[in-house]
């Protein structure tokens, strides 16, 4: 079953093709309403025979072809995370205003429904599950939401996936990196035309990466909608935590946005990764210097790293793919005129403890 605007029928539905029933999960009702409303991912088309049977969804650029919504695999992830959550967490009562839901009628008109006794009112209920509240808790001046109780679990997965092993192996100094944080926040805008004259007005949005899971949540400021992105295409690849900074552009619903601000925790942990890579950097090319190796190391042909120590007006602007590879290039210089001494620094640095970017918050 794919997302559409509909009434309570149409979200029992939903609820009952996840295997949810509200009544008895009513803790689930506020993430079935974002999956509810969140529409197809750019690129990704609804397909439907001629006699307007739906038969999957299809993503133009790649070809790739689905049976169920592109998002739905990470709904079904949040909603056992939620009832994982829920088994661990203290046991507390929950009123029966959860099993409240607001939805939109074919014209747009807003009613809550109560998904156990059928009623329903113009008028929110206490507690009513209404659009969702974005990110802007994250942003600086809001308070960080509470660490969420798997994410040691989530981290552990991480840490063993094919893509983390694969990034430590071709970059040794990762394993000794400080973990950055659950979620990267930020915030940037794009240009869009407009009206009949087709002026162009800034839409502002929020981006969320997860890095455990690699997937991006962005919500348009306005719009109680959120889009679940698997992915987004880079210059190397799928963009990741090494891409994301202030001052990226990347392609987001189809349009070259910017980003302009990061969260406290974001961008504390860009800071200080750029500031390790940097003092890797600076002593690894003491050590090629040592063995007369400047701009161009004449036994092999290969160009070392021109360094340059950056002064930063934003602590997030730091772009981290580029640091990894200046400082891979440095190494493999240093591998290539002395295997020794590159071995030893690789131990060095792939063993140092890491910790996970915590920010204190005054009271």
């Amino acid at each position: 079953m794919s997302t559409a605007a509909g009434g309570p029928e149409d979200f029992l539905a939903l609820a009952d093709s996840f295997g949810v029933d509200p009544s008895a999960e009513p803790f689930l009702v506020p993430l079935l309403r974002q999956f509810f409303y969140t529409p197809l991912p750019p690129g990704w088309q609804r397909l439907s025979t001629l006699d307007g049977e739906h038969e999957g969804f299809l993503h133009g650029p790649s070809g790739e072809r689905l049976t169920s919504h592109p998002a739905r695999a990470f709904f079904e992830r949040r909603l056992e995370d939620a009832r994982r959550h829920q088994r661990e967490a203290a046991p507390a009562e929950i009123g029966s205003s959860e099993s409240w839901v607001e939805l939109y009628g074919p014209t747009g008109e807003s009613r809550f429904h109560d998904l156990c006794s059928g009623a329903s009112r113009s008028s929110p209920a206490p507690h009513a599950t209404t659009h969702p509240t974005g990110f802007d808790r994250d942003l600086p001046g809001h308070e960080s939401p509470q660490a969420s109780p798997v994410r040691g679990r989530e981290w552990s997965q991480r840490e063993s996936s094919a893509k983390f092993l694969g990034l430590a192996e071709r970059w040794p100094w990762v394993s000794g990196s400080e973990l950055p944080p659950e979620n990267l926040v930020f915030r940037g805008w794009f240009q869009e035309a407009s009206g009949a004259r087709g002026e162009l007005v800034r839409r502002e949005l929020t981006l969320e990466y997860n890095c455990c899971r690699g997937e991006f949540v962005v919500q348009l400021s306005g719009s109680d909608k959120e889009y679940v992105l698997s992915h987004i295409p880079g210059k190397y690849g799928a963009v990741t935590e090494l891409d994301l900074h202030v001052g990226a552009v990347l392609q987001l619903l189809g349009k070259p946005t910017e980003l302009k601000q990061a969260n406290l925790e974001t961008s504390t942990w860009i800071q200080r990764e750029a500031s390790r890579l940097d003092k890797l950097e600076e002593g690894l090319l003491r050590s090629v210097r040592k063995y007369g190796v400047h701009s161009t190391h004449a036994a092999g042909g290969a160009q070392a790293a021109k360094v340059v120590f950056r002064s930063l007006p934003n602590p997030a602007g730091a772009d981290l793919r580029q640091r990894h590879t200046d400082v891979e290039r440095l190494y493999r210089v240093l591998q290539e005129i002395r295997p020794s001494d590159a071995e030893t620094w690789r131990r060095k640095v792939s063993q140092r403890p890491r910790t996970t970017v915590r920010i204190q918050h005054r009271d």
